[in-house]
């Protein structure tokens, strides 16, 4: 599992729920920092108008989760992140860019699929 810079950036919110909780669980995990391509795709997606303005925010998520290669980018966002509206949209303009849009799921859903 690997964590991008906009996630620690949005966990260490002063207003975040359970900031400290939260920052201890992804102290585990590998932090990748923000690259110019995934900047790129970002803006990519704000243009296109499937993502909202502030590319530091979901924008940035996503096309971290798809220029680190990720299978999976789990979410409770259902507004901009897990909706299926907007999958279809961003997986075009992935295409475009040669890359893979990763599954974009909250974490109750792939738990119910993994139980027995």
């Amino acid at each position: 599992m690997v964590l991008a810079d906009p996630v620690i950036a949005e966990l260490s919110s002063p207003i975040y729920p359970l900031r400290d909780s939260a920052l201890a669980f992804a102290a585990q995990f590998e932090v990748a920092g923000v690259t110019p391509a995934m900047e790129l795709l970002a803006a990519a997606f704000v243009e296109r108008l499937v993502m909202p303005r502030n590319a530091q925010g979901d924008a940035l998520h996503v096309a971290a989760a798809v220029i680190l290669g990720v299978d999976t980018l789990l979410t409770w966002n259902v507004k901009h992140l897990a909706n299926e509206r907007k999958q279809p949209h961003l997986r075009a303009i992935c295409l475009e860019f040669g890359l893979k849009l990763p599954r974009l799921t909250r974490p109750d859903v792939l738990l119910l699929e993994e139980e027995p």
